[in-house]
């Protein structure tokens, strides 16, 4: 043992430069707290998303065109068929939570393809468009369909709780693409 007075000798640097001061540690071996590694792992994921994103990447993915159709022509009907009120809108598979709990599950789905209005839809459509390239391009149609579908789900469930309560639009998926391109940054 060394005395204050006396400076402490200097511990051998491990595999990376840094003090290998742990006996359990193997000799040589990276750990996961190793900043080296870590920015390693980073840097393979980073080429692994632009590998992904420069293959797949396309002016508009299948599933998001599919997507953006279906919203522009479902909008397009409602205004040709009916003005859009309340009733139309009922009539046409808004989610109602009260009519979900009495076995209309389909409304589950189906109001995420109505919009209120034209800026609604318009606002849900650049929203889907802007956050669901990249995503589709990371994760691939079946993944970005499952992203879409189950946040899109968990929100319409979400709104049970309020049973009076008439709801449209796809907003519920569109923040579920949100945290997963926010989940993908994270990555990054």
């Amino acid at each position: 043992m060394t005395s204050p007075s006396e400076p402490r000798p200097e511990p051998k640097p491990g595999r990376h430069g840094r003090p290998s001061g742990n006996p359990g540690e193997p000799k040589g071996q990276p750990t996961p707290h190793d900043p080296q590694l870590r920015e390693l792992n980073r840097l393979a994921f980073r080429t692994f998303l632009a590998d992904a994103l420069r293959r797949r990447q396309r002016a508009v993915p299948a599933v998001l065109a599919l997507l953006l159709a279906v919203g522009v022509a479902r909008f397009t009907a409602d205004a040709w068929l009916g003005e859009g009120g309340a009733d139309d809108m009922l009539r046409a598979g808004a989610h109602m939570p009260a009519r979900v709990l009495r076995g209309e599950w389909w409304r589950l789905f189906t109001g995420m393809v109505l919009h209120a209005d034209v800026g609604h839809l318009l606002l849900n459509l650049v929203s889907l468009y802007v956050l669901g390239r990249p995503i589709e391009a990371a994760f691939g149609s079946a993944r970005f369909w499952l992203v879409y579908l189950g946040a899109g789900l968990t929100g319409a469930l979400a709104t049970l709780a309020h049973p009076a309560t008439l709801s449209v639009g796809a907003s519920g998926a569109v923040f579920g693409l949100l945290g997963a391109l926010v989940a993908l940054g994270l990555q990054l």
